[in-house]
């Protein structure tokens, strides 16, 4: 699956950073761009690491040396607001060399086959701070 640079994007209170009011927008929660549903799907992924958040810096062309990472709540979600996403994107494992996210292997967590990696509305989102 090829994506473009902008298959991620930050956002905080439904401010993105493809939003072109907001290009310049240096931390958010971290939204990847699902290419076959053409949907943004926030990550919840607990083990996303600085690494991870070094490379989706650096493909969103921003500063990647001091960037780091963290999880919380976004409080603009609620119980329904979650349902229409059909397919979550598998938690990945960067070196922090990988120019875009797509790049970074899928990480195996030892999961059941046919197990599906999914986030609820109260999950602890990935939030990203890129370096200035």
């Amino acid at each position: 699956m090829a994506l473009t640079k902008n298959s991620v994007r930050l956002c905080t209170m439904r401010n993105c950073s493809d939003d072109p009011q907001f290009l310049d927008k240096q931390e958010g929660f971290l939204e990847y761009l699902n290419s076959t549903t053409l949907q943004w799907v926030p990550l919840c992924d607990s083990r996303f690491s600085e690494h991870n958040a070094r490379v989706v810096c650096r493909q969103m062309g921003r500063e990647s040396l001091n960037s780091w990472v963290s999880h919380g709540p976004r409080v603009e979600f609620h119980p329904n607001s979650l349902t229409r996403i059909w397919s979550w994107p598998e938690p990945v494992q960067c070196t922090g060399e990988e120019a875009r996210l797509e790049d970074c292997e899928i990480r195996l967590n030892g999961q059941l086959y046919g197990k599906r990696h999914r986030c609820s509305w109260n999950s602890q989102f990935v939030f990203v701070r890129c370096g200035q």
